[in-house]
């Protein structure tokens, strides 16, 4: 029913970075990101590939975020020169929980059927794969939807392909 969003490892590793550098030195603040790309497949998108991680300006502390509509205005401006789209909100939690709040749904980038919020445990430290060891919701019919680790596993595809191969001799 939904397609197959497709994740280079690289771009998860750029999530990361763009979280923790939401924190200031020697302290541990919620980070944000957006992952934007484009849908493939026609007439009906088969697959979300996620090409970019955008990391917006945003007011962040301890245990909260919070994006401003201009911040997201520029976010919008950004993607839209790009021809991509947003597809996910990604933020990380300090501890283990990767519970939803309702301020975490209040934060998500425009949610639109099919969209994407994402929390990342340990303010990101520990990384955020394997996906399953993140909080995964899909926004369905109103609201968003905790997906359990084989719909995760199922509906996520993260690719490792390097994107510099040099086989000269």
């Amino acid at each position: 029913m939904y397609p197959t969003v497709l994740v280079p490892k690289r771009v998860c590793e750029a999530t990361c970075d763009g979280l923790r550098s939401h924190s200031p030195a020697y302290e541990d603040h919620e980070g944000v990101v957006y992952w934007a790309g484009m849908e493939l497949g026609e007439p009906t998108p088969e697959w979300l590939l996620v090409t970019s991680c955008i990391v917006p300006e945003a007011s962040t502390k301890p245990g909260h975020f919070e994006v401003s509509g201009l911040a997201n205005m520029r976010v919008t401006e950004t993607v839209h020169e790009h021809d991509i789209g947003v597809l996910a909100t990604v933020h990380s939690h300090p501890g283990t929980s990767t519970i939803h709040s309702g301020t975490d749904e209040d934060e998500a980038f425009f949610p639109y059927n099919g969209s994407y919020s994402i929390v990342v445990p340990e303010y990101a430290d520990e990384g955020m794969l394997p996906l399953a060891s993140c909080g995964i919701y899909r926004y369905e019919i109103d609201q968003f939807r905790r997906l359990n680790t084989s719909e995760i596993d199922e509906d996520f595809t993260v690719l490792s392909a390097p994107t510099h191969i040099d086989t000269r001799p």
